[in-house]
């Protein structure tokens, strides 16, 4: 189950290549040594590409659902996304992104960084190659 954005923890990645084990379990609110630890009982290992991050998620009723379209991206507002993006050494990297609509504040994390980095919305300036907007499964109601 996913944690509410306003919720989360920042979390550094333990190794180079954790980014999206470290951003999964930010966003399930769990350690993420314990999350790497029950991702490696079930053959995944780091690094992860998103595919198996995203079947993981679904482990725990957390849809990921690609805001990507016609190359542009879309951070949805009050939502833990989870972004790709090319990190400072050439490769893909994984963070996660909230924006606050009532302050209009966006909230950087980066497992590679020491803390949480904060920006107005209208002033990120980062180059992404996909978004996942995460939506907790309990949430939806049949039709």
């Amino acid at each position: 189950m996913l944690v509410k954005p306003s919720e989360i923890k920042h979390q550094k990645q333990p190794c180079k290549n954790s980014c999206f084990a470290a951003c999964i379990a930010m966003a399930l609110g769990r350690p993420v040594k314990e999350v790497l630890v029950e991702m490696r009982t079930h053959g995944l290992h780091p690094p992860l590409f998103e595919r198996e991050a995203w079947g993981y998620l679904v482990k725990y009723d957390v849809l990921p659902v690609n805001t990507t379209v016609l190359m542009k991206s879309f951070i949805e507002p009050d939502r833990i996304n989870i972004c790709t993006i090319i990190g400072s050494n050439g490769s893909l990297h994984a963070c996660i992104i909230v924006i606050d609509s009532s302050d209009h504040v966006a909230y950087f994390y980066d497992p590679c960084k020491s803390d949480v980095i904060k920006y107005r919305a209208d002033e990120i300036d980062v180059e992404f190659i996909s978004i996942e907007s995460l939506y907790d499964c309990s949430s939806f109601k049949a039709i």
